[in-house]
């Protein structure tokens, strides 16, 4: 399906590459709707892990893998709600292909938020279980910024929304250095949860700790300003953006 390491696949040939690639695609999408969607999960599993080892080979130039990845996580979610995976056998497929893949595939992304609902409680646990298993086994004192503790951490996020529990997600990002990307995530979650004063508390830290005005933190800001406007306090909100233009003026 991928074809092989010893024949290079230039950007000049990555349409005529892909487009072969998308018709196996196809082909597996057909067998699912004929009512095999547990074999096509496999099947689209072994073809992200050929995905995986393409990047070695395949130009990045063209975007060709993560249009290719993309569709196969689509694919496989599909099959996966078709079908009737075992929770925990799910789990654990889910966490080698979130973790173990190339990240610049950029389709495998916490992969617990999506199939939430299959996985259920018993999902779950299995699926932080494998996490945790695999953290014990990183030693992150020696090298805390390695690609498989960003992808383990990362994972681990994911679950924690997938559990909807702002507590765990607080838990989780207390892990590491809590940048301003991770406050307004668990302001939200708060806010979801209906904790709005603790919410607007973090958000606030927040924007103590990261005031520069760019990214996350223009987020944060509008995040807690549509906050602050939905209990009455205009005038709270609109300090927000004058001491942030006070604090780096431009025009």
């Amino acid at each position: 399906m991928f074809g092989t390491a010893s024949g290079y696949v230039t950007y000049e040939e990555g349409t005529v590459w892909t487009s072969e690639i998308y018709e196996v695609i196809d082909a597996l999408e057909e067998l699912c709707e004929l009512g095999y969607p547990d074999d096509v999960a496999l099947l689209v599993e072994h073809a992200c892990r050929r995905a995986d080892q393409a990047v070695s080979y395949v130009d990045c130039e063209g975007g060709w893998l993560p249009s290719i990845a993309s569709r196969l996580s689509d694919l496989h979610h599909q099959a996966s709600v078709k079908g009737c995976p075992d929770p925990k056998e799910l789990a654990g497929r889910l966490v080698a292909m979130e973790v173990d893949l190339d990240p610049d595939l950029d389709a495998f992304y916490r992969l617990a938020v999506t199939y939430a609902e299959l996985l259920g409680e018993v999902g779950l646990a299995a699926y932080r279980e494998d996490l945790e298993t695999r953290r014990r086994n990183i030693d992150e004192d020696r090298n805390p910024h390695s690609s498989e503790a960003y992808a383990v951490h990362g994972a681990m996020v994911g679950w924690a929304l997938a559990t909807g529990d702002p507590d765990a997600l607080i838990e989780v990002h207390s892990r590491r250095r809590i940048g301003v990307g991770a406050v307004l995530e668990i302001a939200r979650a708060l806010s979801a949860a209906g904790r709005e004063d603790e919410a607007i508390e973090w958000a606030r830290r927040g924007l103590r700790d990261h005031p520069v005005r760019f990214g996350h933190s223009d987020q944060l800001r509008d995040y807690l300003a549509a906050m602050l406007r939905g209990r009455g306090d205009s005038t709270g909100a609109v300090e927000l953006y004058w001491d942030a233009f006070a604090a780096d003026p431009s025009l």
